[in-house]
């Protein structure tokens, strides 16, 4: 290539920059003239890529000054902010004086009373050691309840008016022999177990009524579905085969003398007390239909509120069944005395919780109930 260059006198540089198949056919000159044609587009595509990089490097430049400035102001915005305080503060601030916050007016204490399944053994072996129960244990987890509900019942009258209590109880206060295995492991007979929750009710009610400081006592009951005496649960005979339905008649009895306890015992799956101007409606909970779906069973109950609507009317629907305690704006689900046991493991794949029962507070002045916690039985 350096010969030819010489032969044509045409820089090298510039030679190698033509096709060798238009080499021929192209005079000195024109090679040249081609030659300097490419250079110039060279050029000037340079020249459009300085530019284009000069443009983006423009809006960099610009959009970090708009933030720089948008910051400064920010700045000077809030040092005005802190300089305004400063000049407007006290060496000494007010404090606000104690008042009694006690608001009068009328209020019930609720204590719900649900799944106890007082008769079944719970062995920690089978249940990761996990919880333990026996007719022990069930004995001192219900004077416990009694106790702290008294203690909780105290510590809300210094702002409620309370002169009454409610005890609803939801069911399955036994086991019964719903499960075989149950028939194996129980540590009484039905009618045994019974006895064992009288005992314990009547020493429930008993210490409220006396020691609570309270006008009355109402008792709202529920049978559930552990308690029976069919393999099936029935629908409109339901009550007939229960055997909590025999002892909320039998208790009732007990108390016929007694005008400070009132029973209210029916023979519908509802139970609708009428308590400070609000329909609360009890149940067990066992018509509620949940699969195990993974948002818990919030979504279940409150289609299945929406569905009975005013049949009963309802206000706040409170129940047991499900082992769990939550609290909704329209219902309570309330946990059990029992605590976590193998079934609730294995079967119902429920989530650990520890054994409780449930205060609730209604105020007549206030929607819904005004106050729910745990009383954790331990």
């Amino acid at each position: 290539m350096p010969r030819v260059a010489e032969a044509i006198e045409v820089p090298a540089e510039l030679l190698a920059q033509v096709p060798l198949t238009q080499l021929p056919n192209l005079p000195p000159d024109s090679i040249e003239s081609e030659i300097s044609k490419k250079q110039a587009i060279e050029r000037a595509m340079s020249a459009e890529r300085d530019k284009a990089k000069l443009y983006r490097d423009l809006v960099t430049e610009r959009t970090l000054r708009k933030h720089l400035q948008e910051e400064i102001e920010l700045m000077v915005e809030q040092t005005e902010v802190l300089r305004m305080l400063q000049d407007t503060a006290k060496d000494v601030y007010d404090a606000y004086p104690l008042k009694d916050i006690y608001s009068g007016g009328s209020a019930t204490a609720m204590l719900v009373l649900t799944d106890w399944h007082c008769e079944e053994h719970v062995d920690p072996e089978t249940i990761n050691g996990l919880n333990e129960f026996n007719l022990e244990i069930a004995a001192e987890r219900i004077r416990n309840c009694t106790q702290r509900f008294l203690g909780l019942l105290e510590s809300v009258r210094s702002i409620s008016n309370i002169r009454r209590v409610a005890i609803p109880i939801l069911g399955d206060m036994i086991t019964g022999h719903l499960h075989d295995d149950q028939k194996e492991s129980n540590l009484l007979s039905p009618t045994e177990a019974l006895i064992f929750a009288r005992d314990h009710l009547h020493s429930v009610i008993d210490t409220i009524s006396t020691e609570a400081g309270i006008d009355g006592v109402d008792i709202y009951t529920c049978i559930g579905n552990h308690g029976r005496t069919t393999d099936r649960p029935r629908v409109a005979t339901a009550y007939k085969q229960s055997y909590e339905w025999l002892l909320y008649q039998w208790m009732a009895k007990d108390y016929e003398n007694n005008p400070k306890v009132n029973w209210h015992v029916n023979n519908s799956y509802f139970n609708v007390a009428m308590i400070e101007g609000k329909h609360i409606r009890f149940h067990h909970g066992d018509e509620l239909r949940y699969q195990g779906g993974v948002g818990g069973i919030t979504i279940p109950v409150l289609k299945a509120i929406q569905s009975w609507g005013n049949n009963p009317p309802s206000d706040l629907d409170v129940f047991g069944h499900w082992h769990q305690f939550l609290r909704h704006p329209k219902f309570v689900a309330c946990n059990c005395l029992i605590g976590y046991n193998a079934y609730a493991q294995r079967r119902v794949k429920a989530s650990f919780s520890l054994p409780s029962q449930t205060f609730i507070v209604i105020d007549r002045n206030r929607p819904g109930a005004v106050d729910v916690r745990e009383i954790f039985c331990d």
